[in-house]
């Protein structure tokens, strides 16, 4: 879950696929989250190829919203959060 702006691409495009891109993204949360690979069927997992499990394993979804409705965004994104229980929340 996370939320980006129209300054935000490279957050958007690429940097949860790479572990050093920034500070906190999904690639990172799963190299570090090994106590969860067994529940994601990963035996093994390198940061060169944490990418590619990420582009090949999952699927991601995007809701594009106008920017109007600011104020609704954390009510939406909470209840996104409780209805899923995403393994890792990588902001």
């Amino acid at each position: 879950m996370g939320r980006v702006g129209p300054n935000s691409n490279a957050r958007f495009q690429s940097q949860h696929y790479n572990a050093n891109s920034s500070r906190s993204n999904l690639a990172l949360s799963l190299l570090n989250g090994k106590e969860h690979w067994g529940r994601l069927g990963i035996d093994a997992l390198t940061e060169a190829g944490v990418g590619d499990w990420i582009r090949n394993s999952t699927d991601r979804d995007n809701l594009f919203l106008d920017t109007a409705n600011d104020a609704l965004l954390p009510n939406l994104e909470r209840t996104l959060l409780g209805m899923l229980w995403p393994l890792f929340e990588a902001g």
